[in-house]
């Protein structure tokens, strides 16, 4: 990203508490790595539905989004679409996908970000 804008960070973990928790350090030291280039670092966590607390209240992370794995009957992809444009208009520069799943593959690559990571298993 170019000026004074914010780098826009994206990390999606959806896994227990316990996988939540061991992605925060990678979250930190990137957090760490784009403020030490002097930078602002704005970074947004994409948690599984009722892991919010996981994470909340940690001061690097700005905002965690729950994602609702399991929705009921035919919500999957009615919640499913306006979840996948509400990411794209944060315009993300940087997603980090911790989780080696379809949905989150998704949700990584409709991001719109210049940069996808996708951890494999």
């Amino acid at each position: 990203p170019k000026g004074d804008r914010p780098v826009r960070v994206l990390i999606i973990r959806m896994g227990g508490m316990g996988d939540i928790l061991l992605a925060t350090p990678m979250a930190r030291a990137l957090h760490r790595h784009i403020s030490a280039q002097g930078r602002e670092c704005v970074m947004d966590f994409v948690v599984a539905k009722g892991m919010a607390q996981a994470i909340t209240g940690i001061s690097y992370i700005r905002r965690v989004i729950e994602f609702d794995k399991h929705p009921d009957g035919d919500g999957r992809v009615k919640k499913l679409v306006p979840f996948l444009q509400k990411i794209r208009d944060e315009h993300y520069d940087i997603v980090l996908n911790l989780q080696p799943h379809l949905k989150t593959w998704a949700i990584a690559y409709t991001s719109g970000a210049k940069t996808v990571v996708n951890l494999r298993n």
